[in-house]
């Protein structure tokens, strides 16, 4: 946990950072004056309201090394995007700006480390990005931002646990701790970046530990929960792994069993297990959505397996289970995605079978394609044990 817990933060583009100070936002009117020759008579022409400014004094504190590694990465990352970037201020809510250029000063030593940081973010009412395109990958990754903030803030909204006795308590706090048990199950399982691995697992143990505290302020508990998914992104750079990660994670908990009863009591007990894991498999299906942009397609099969996969974890959310918004939006992230893999599906090549005599690997791949670097692509294909020796029914590329 940061030292500065007690302060208030801010969030720009997902990534969190501490608020230290902030001047206001230009106030007013944007002007020209027009002074009249020879005259004392001045004309002021009103060209509209001044678009906001925000100066922000902002840090980033943290007692371990990679935990803050972690956090400035992140919030680096966001500076260095391109375009329209969501601001969340702590009195002037959420704002659409752009970063300009930034300074950071940075102080590492034994006990702490601390990077502060003077922003300039401008408030822009239009985006620069294409949002008709269809399939278009920015608009993508903004529809799975916006799932991801919805996601917290009905989760915030939907858990009731102190109304009803401690029962009510202790059957949320169980199922979030299945709900998080689960989760480190599943990304246990991937070869990960040792220093983000290492971090995910503090935050797991920090997130379960405070579990109690945090439940008393569902909006701060939807936070860390959502952060959580967020540092699942973070542990590899392999996308395949990360994608099956993602899947995975889709109708995890042992949990989800429905109370019988007809009491208030119970009603509240299996609201607030939907509301736990329609929140994990709105977040897994969605964090799978957008890896599957960054997947390799090495043939329309690859492709056809990866959509497969995504209609199964979409067709297992229950539409009359998560909020009506979240699921408009995560419908439009799915046609966003299929339009985007059925672009490129006309470049990739398609399976077919052929048969052939013994000969060797090298050879076929040059009858076939003129290219014998191409050979490996068949003995993978086909799981050829001797590449000297391919016969039989094969499996080849259509170009």
């Amino acid at each position: 946990m940061s030292i500065l817990s007690g302060l208030q933060t801010f969030s720009l583009g997902g990534a969190q950072a501490y608020f230290r100070t902030g001047t206001s936002p230009n106030l007013g009117r944007k002007t020209a004056v027009h002074d009249f020759v020879n005259s004392g008579s001045r004309y002021v022409e009103d060209l509209g309201n001044s678009p906001k400014i925000f100066n922000i004094e902002a840090e980033i504190v943290e007692q371990t090394w990679s935990a803050y590694q972690r956090k400035k990465k992140a919030l680096e990352k966001v500076l260095n995007t391109a375009g329209i970037i969501k601001l969340v201020h702590p009195t002037y809510g959420k704002q659409n700006v752009v970063a300009t250029v930034n300074s950071i000063s940075e102080n590492i030593v034994n006990e702490l480390n601390c990077a502060k940081y003077s922003l300039t973010l401008l408030v822009a009412d239009k985006n620069i990005f294409p949002t008709s395109k269809a399939g278009n990958k920015s608009f993508i990754n903004r529809v799975f931002d916006r799932i991801f903030g919805e996601n917290q803030t009905v989760l915030a909204d939907s858990v009731n646990f102190y109304n009803n006795g401690i029962e009510l308590f202790n059957d949320a706090r169980d199922t979030i701790q299945d709900w998080t048990q689960n989760v480190n199950d599943v990304v246990s399982t991937i070869n990960g970046t040792a220093d983000e691995v290492a971090a995910f697992v503090n935050d797991i143990n920090s997130f379960q530990q405070s579990l109690t505290t945090l439940m008393q302020e569902p909006s701060t508990l939807s936070q860390r929960m959502n952060q959580i998914y967020n540092n699942v992104s973070l542990i590899t750079t392999n996308f395949g792994d990360l994608f099956n990660v993602a899947l995975n994670l889709v109708g995890i908990g042992s949990n989800r069993t429905v109370k019988s009863g007809n009491s208030n009591r119970t009603e509240i007990i299996n609201d607030n297990r939907n509301a736990i894991y329609n929140f994990n498999d709105v977040a897994a299906t969605s964090l799978a959505y957008q890896v599957a942009t960054n997947l390799t397609y090495n043939n329309q099969e690859d492709l056809d397996s990866v959509q497969n996969r995504l209609n199964a974890a979409f067709n297992s959310i229950n539409p009359d289970t998560v909020d009506d918004t979240i699921y408009y939006d995560l419908q439009s992230l799915r046609n966003q995605i299929r339009l985007y893999l059925d672009t490129l599906r006309v470049n990739l090549a398609f399976i077919i079978t052929q048969r052939v005599n013994s000969v060797p690997s090298t050879i076929l791949a040059y009858s076939l394609y003129g290219d014998t670097s191409r050979a490996a692509e068949i003995i993978t294909l086909n799981f050829v044990e001797d590449p000297a020796f391919v016969e039989g029914e094969i499996n080849i590329l259509s170009k």
